[in-house]
């Protein structure tokens, strides 16, 4: 039986597995409540595919977006400019986890191989990103694919196929490290990635599921070794 081919590529996830937003409700959440979608089937996905498709000069035209994509008009009660101040409010809010930081750079320094490449693959809008280059995220990384600059969402192969031409390497080189099951893991499988879930709330260690990032960095050398 062939060895796997080693890891050279690792994309992670950015909202929920790098980032969280410190504010409850989620700014996505809310804005879906006040569209009356939350709770609907594909919510999620519509949302995304709405504003975070293409590049946006910030939310007031998200706002504008989510009502053309999906017919809908905010409710008596609900104003825009509520909606931009509960935006305003929720991203100064964003958090790098306490893992992050120390993660990425344990995969920079020895024993990790040198040839490997690291990126963020991240549904996500283009605006209000400020903190990745604030909080020392994009240094960090070689690559950063998002879906506001390509066009497509996970879980679509399509936009992993893209994130792995970025890096010039092979689909059995690559690793998808997230925390949706979907987006994530079945989107990364389909493209021919490797894929690591990660599970904060995990009671107990599962294969291919890690509780703290920091434990990717030993997944990732003895891969190589």
């Amino acid at each position: 039986m062939n060895s796997p081919e080693p890891i050279r590529g690792i994309y992670f996830d950015l909202w929920n597995t790098l980032v969280f937003t410190d504010v409850s409700p989620n700014p996505i959440v809310a804005l879906a409540a006040a569209f009356g979608l939350h709770g609907e089937p594909g919510w999620r996905q519509m949302m995304e595919r709405a504003m975070m498709t293409r590049r946006m000069t910030g939310i007031s035209e998200a706002i504008d977006a989510i009502a053309g994509a999906t017919g809908r008009s905010l409710p008596t009660g609900s104003t825009r400019r509520d909606l931009v101040l509960m935006w305003g409010r929720a991203g100064n809010h964003n958090r790098l986890y306490p893992d992050a930081m120390p993660a990425l750079r344990a995969l920079r320094r020895d024993p990790a191989p040198p040839s490997l490449r690291i990126g963020i693959l991240s549904n996500t809008q283009s605006f209000d990103l400020d903190f990745m280059r604030r909080e020392g995220l994009e240094p960090t990384v070689d690559a950063i694919c998002l879906s506001c600059d390509c066009g497509l969402l996970k879980p679509d192969p399509k936009i992993y196929r893209h994130a792995a031409g970025r890096m010039g390497l092979p689909p059995e080189q690559m690793l998808m490290v997230g925390d949706s099951p979907r987006d994530d893991v079945e989107g990364a499988r389909l493209a021919g990635w490797r894929a690591v879930l990660l599970d904060r709330t995990a009671p107990a260690a599962v294969p291919g599921t890690i509780r703290d990032l920091t434990e990717l960095a030993a997944l990732i050398i003895s891969s190589v070794s």
